[in-house]
Parts: structure tokens; sequence; C-alpha cells
């Protein structure tokens, strides 16, 4: 037996299936445009949380960390560009640095604050939903390894840790993983 519908419930049926259909075409039409940064975002936030969680936990306040810049922008204008720069960093705050070797006391450390472990993270954050930019941390303690990218208007810029010594004994493993 086939169902009869009065003129009301035929215009309520019909209005509820254009709503149904134009709320289901505006979901989709959200859901495509949120798509890529959701995926982006996601296979970049959550190995930057895993990473920032590992240095918590494993991390040091005070260790040595070799970094060097390379490239036509500066991340870190007090980094000189192509040399290796030592900090020593106390209490998460740089106190000494050393250029090649060399003990370089024309800038005050705290100046250097950005090429701490803590300043790369807050780099890496800042950086992290650019599609130009490629971060590597370190398998073992989280720390940002290499910060890689063109995000700079005017060329690419690398950012590498080379070595990160802690000074602290509480350091739970060796400084230098095997690869």
């Amino acid at each position: 037996m086939s169902e009869t519908y009065t003129p009301v419930a035929l215009r309520r049926e019909v209005h509820e299936r254009a709503h149904r259909r134009s709320s289901l075409l505006l979901f989709a039409l959200v859901g495509l445009c949120l798509f890529p940064c959701v995926c982006c975002g996601a296979t970049r936030v959550i190995p930057y949380f895993v990473a920032k969680a590992m240095w918590t936990l494993h991390g040091a306040n005070d260790y040595n960390i070799t970094l060097t810049q390379s490239g036509y922008a500066n991340l870190n204008p007090y980094l000189m560009p192509n040399t290796d720069t030592i900090l020593e960093v106390r209490d998460g705050q740089v106190v000494t640095v050393s250029v090649d070797g060399t003990p370089f006391t024309m800038i005050a450390p705290s100046k250097y604050g950005d090429s701490t472990v803590d300043g790369l993270f807050s780099t890496t954050w800042h950086v992290l939903f650019s599609p130009f930019v490629e971060v590597k941390y370190n398998p073992i303690y989280g720390y940002p390894e290499n910060i890689a990218g063109g995000f700079i208007e005017g060329g690419g810029v690398s950012v590498k840790t080379i070595q990160l010594r802690p000074t602290t004994p509480s350091f739970p493993l060796s400084s230098t993983p095997s690869p």
C-alpha cells in the first residue's frame, strides 16, 4: 500500500530532504577544505609533541650544543653562517659562546636563546605548518637535529645540531646515539 501525503506533509518532506542534501554538501565541502590541514598538521604536530615529550623526559638543563647554520636567510641572526657555534647552556640559559673553537664575546650570550634546545623547539613550532620546512628530531632525546627549508623569502636555510653533550650526570644515555 502506498503512502499518501497531504500537501503540507509533502512540502515538509521535500524541505527536509533538501536540507539534508545541503547539510551533507556543506559538510563534505568543509571536510575537503580542512582535509589537507588536518593531514599536514597531524603528520607534523604529533612528531613535534612526541619529540618535545622525549626531550622533557630525557633532556638536560645543562649541556653544550654545537650548531651550524647555512643558507641565504638567517633563522637565528646571531649564528654565523657556515661555522660551528658551540653554546654552553646552564639551567636552560646560554652562558658562553665559541665560534669554530674560539671564544666569542662580541655578542652577549643571552642573544643566543633561540639556539638552545627550547629555542629550537620554539622555532620549530613557528614554522611547523609551512610545507617548505623539514624538521628531523633526535630519535633518542627528541631535540631538533635539523630544521631545513625555504620558509623565509630570499632563500633556504638550515640549522643543524652537530652535537649535544650533556654536562649533568642525570642524562640517561650516551650523548652520541648510534645511527
